[in-house]
């Protein structure tokens, strides 16, 4: 062997296999996502890579083509190769992770091999952001066809999904939260009117098959059915000294596809647990026998169920995760 070639064996970066978060999302997504909260990127991610490279910066402003200065314009992912993302799961605590997802235009293909292939639909506040998921045999050579899809955590914003179940387009719309609603008012003082409004300029004449929107995943306990169910089966299975005290909702939408090349989408429910331990002790003296000392209410973030909003939005099947509060 010349020197060269150990030179260039020397220079080379071992290639890294995917992690074992990563692979149980690959693998099995529908358990994964059940147990764990995943919370993606809004945009494209600059966290260091797993490699501890750091990736190229690139900027939204090259990926949607449409009314990009426009407040509550549409903006639409129209190229393929910013439809696909490399994504890496990094442990937040608990059940939690977020998802850091980069356009492939920051990474070497050496860095790829690390990352694993989603679609992915970034946010743009005050604006309406618009891809179509192409079909197997419309996909580049070059590309990966993943069979996931995720688009940016949800803090309020809607989603959209229509059109076949082969090739499904998805919208993601929501709020900055430094909105002027006097010079940019509203088009109906509901916010989720606002999007249903816009969603119906922007596809007109064409029914909408799935929405998630914040009435579902931020409503409050007293308003949400899913929130009241899963309280009481979390309090009747708690185990040992843990008092469930309450529940605060969020949301995250991905979708899947089967081995027909047709997609389901979910709304991932997910809520913040509050709860506390207590101790009882037994008094030696007294009126009172024994006495219960609470700890401090602390909060434990997880999934709670699955909804199917797409291609069924109207179903009410859930998938419950029924793993227990671990404290």
């Amino acid at each position: 062997m010349d020197i060269c070639t150990l030179i260039q064996r020397k220079r080379t970066r071992p290639e890294m296999p995917l992690s074992n978060e990563l692979k149980l999302l690959r693998n099995a997504p529908l358990s994964f996502l059940k147990k764990y909260w995943v919370s993606p990127s809004s945009q494209y991610s600059q966290f260091q890579l797993p490699d501890q490279s750091n990736p190229a910066f690139y900027s939204r402003e090259n990926v949607f083509q449409g009314q990009k200065r426009q407040v509550d314009g549409q903006v639409t992912m129209s190229l393929a190769e910013h439809k696909i993302a490399y994504a890496n799961l990094a442990h937040t605590g608990g059940d939690s992770y977020a998802l850091h997802c980069y356009n492939g235009n920051q990474l070497t293909q050496a860095q790829k091999q690390d990352l694993l292939p989603i679609w992915y639909l970034p946010w743009w506040e005050d604006r309406v952001t618009k891809m179509r998921i192409l079909k197997a045999d419309q996909m580049p050579r070059d590309l990966p066809n993943p069979s996931i899809f995720f688009t940016s955590a949800l803090t309020g914003c809607s989603i959209f999904v229509k059109g076949p179940t082969d090739s499904p387009t998805v919208y993601h719309a929501g709020f900055d939260s430094n909105r002027d609603y006097t010079a940019n008012p509203k088009q109906d003082p509901n916010s989720i009117r606002h999007w249903q409004i816009l969603f119906d300029r922007y596809s007109p004449n064409t029914p909408v098959r799935g929405e998630a929107n914040k009435g579902q995943y931020l409503a409050d306990l007293q308003n949400n059915p899913d929130l009241q169910v899963y309280l009481n089966y979390l309090k009747t299975s708690a185990r040992g000294n843990l008092e469930i005290r309450s529940l605060i909702g969020e949301g995250n939408v991905f979708g899947l596809r089967d081995a027909t090349g047709n997609w389901t989408f979910y709304l991932q429910e997910v809520v913040t647990v509050q709860y506390r331990t207590f101790t009882i002790r037994k008094r030696m003296l007294g009126l009172r026998s024994s006495e219960t000392i609470y700890s401090a209410v602390q909060n434990q973030r997880r999934p709670m169920c699955l909804r199917e909003i797409f291609p069924n939005g109207g179903g009410n099947a859930r998938i419950w995760n029924t793993e227990p509060v671990r404290v």
